[in-house]
């Protein structure tokens, strides 16, 4: 059985991966440089959930890189066990190549969403180091107190 694969899956594949990655880059707040104390409490982020998201994607994409580079295996030892007719003696390798590059794509973005989830992990530790030093978070409602609200 010949499996189909063709270009617009790898191009499914390759914008699903940019559209999805790089959750930490993208929502993480690090705080100012160290040389620069912050001036709120809310200067930075110290939120985790991006770092979580991506490493959500990170399994989602390095399982798609193992099953196309698995499947670029699997159909080329197929391949070579296949009866190509005497005016034909090279077997088709396309869905070969196909498989190859879902699998390099999904690498690529296996390898950006870790160095993204590394980025809003430092990112949110960096956070927490500065506001030790804060004295104490706002209140979140509404001051009121003495008729002035800020």
């Amino acid at each position: 059985m010949r499996m189909k694969t063709s270009r617009a899956a790898t191009t499914c594949c390759l914008i699903a991966a940019l559209a999805t990655s790089s959750c930490s880059f993208m929502m993480s707040k690090p705080p100012p440089p160290r040389r620069a104390p912050i001036a709120t409490f809310y200067d930075c982020s110290d939120s985790t959930v991006p770092v979580w998201m991506d490493g959500y994607w990170i399994l989602n994409a390095g399982a798609v890189a193992l099953v196309g580079f698995g499947g670029a295996a699997a159909r080329d030892s197929q391949a070579r066990d296949d009866i190509a007719p005497s005016w034909n003696a090279r077997p088709d390798s396309s869905d070969v190549y196909t498989l190859l590059a879902i699998g390099a794509l999904a690498t690529g973005a296996t390898i950006g969403l870790i160095y993204s989830a590394m980025y809003g992990a430092r990112s949110a530790d960096a956070c927490v180091t500065a506001r030790a030093d804060y004295p104490a978070p706002p209140p979140l409602g509404d001051d009121c107190g003495n008729g002035v609200c800020r």
